[in-house]
This record gives C-alpha cells, structure tokens and sequence, in this order.
C-alpha cells in the first residue's frame, strides 16, 4: 500500500483496471450540435456507435468477473447500470437524427433512427445470451435440458449476430453519406 491510505497497488502484469463511465460522461454536451455540418453530425454517429461498443466490452469483461467470482445475483445491477448508459447513447443518436433533420437532412435523420431502434433491439437480445450462457456454465453435461439450452443460445446469438450486421451495413451507408458531403 502506497503511503497516505491510497489503494494497494496492482500486482505486476496484472492488466490495468478499465475505466467505466457515468452515463453523464457519456451525454453530448449541451450546445455541441449547434452550427455542425451534416458531415459532422455522421461523424458524432460514429463517436456514439465507438462509444457503444467500448461499453459493450466493459460490459462483456464486468459480466466474465462476476461469473468467475460466483457473483451472478449481482448481475441485475450490472445489467441496470449498463442499460443506463446505453440510453445515453441512443439519447445521443436521437439527438444527432434531430440535428441532421434540422440541417436540411431528414433522409440521414431517419437513417440514424433507424440505427438507434436497431441497437435498443440488440441490447436484450445480447443479454439473453449472457444469461443463456451462465445457464449453460451451470447445467452437468448429463442434464437434459443441456440440448435444449444450447439450441436456444445458438439461436439467440444468431439473431444478435443478424442485428450486429444490420447495425454495421446502417453506420457503412452512414460513412458513404458522410464522405459525398465532405
């Protein structure tokens, strides 16, 4: 412990802890919209959409400690704490779909709406299979339910995967967009 009562140092080559953001870190500041072109506004998409998937690791990393830890009843607060979040992002994508309607850009706008209803519909689907999964780390492989658990999982991430690809063709048309402004 380092002198003055600080936190015990990290063993080394331990990997560094990784910061999780407030929700309020993750707000677009009042006024950043204002007087940003159509090309910029794309451009915060994808800070968004970068932003999301940062926290889509974190959330993956604090899910792997809770399960090796044996601390799957604290997993309801994780996914609550997340969730929160992750309204901040699609706030942020509603916020930019309305500025780029306001730029003379509707089409963009609801491209961008589109986006964001596609993330809220990836977001449970990407929790069913965290759930699906630790059900599967607890079932014996003799137990019966073992088949059907793994044919609901393959299936859920099947449709998180459809969703995934769909949310990567939304922010590749974006990026075209973004550069025939430019």
């Amino acid at each position: 412990m380092l002198s003055g009562g600080s936190k015990p140092l990290a063993p080394l080559g331990a990997p560094p802890e990784q910061f999780e953001p407030e929700p309020e870190d993750l707000r677009l500041p009042d006024g950043a919209l204002e007087g940003v072109t159509a090309s910029g506004l794309l451009r915060a998409v994808q800070r968004v959409q970068e932003s999301r998937l940062e926290l889509h690791v974190l959330l993956e990393d604090r899910y792997e400690e809770l399960v090796t830890q044996g601390k799957a009843d604290e997993y309801p607060t994780l996914v609550e704490r997340f969730n929160a979040k992750y309204a901040v992002c699609s706030e942020n994508l509603e916020a930019l779909a309305s500025a780029l309607a306001a730029a003379s850009q509707p089409k963009l706008g609801e491209r961008v709406r589109q986006l964001r209803a596609l993330e809220d519909s990836r977001q449970p689907l990407w929790l069913e299979v965290q759930v699906l999964r630790q059900h599967m780390s607890m079932t014996s492989p003799d137990d019966p339910m073992k088949k059907e658990l793994e044919v609901k999982l393959a299936k859920a991430r099947i449709a998180v995967q459809e969703k995934i690809d769909s949310i990567n063709e939304t922010l590749e048309e974006l990026r075209c967009e973004a550069a025939d402004l430019d």
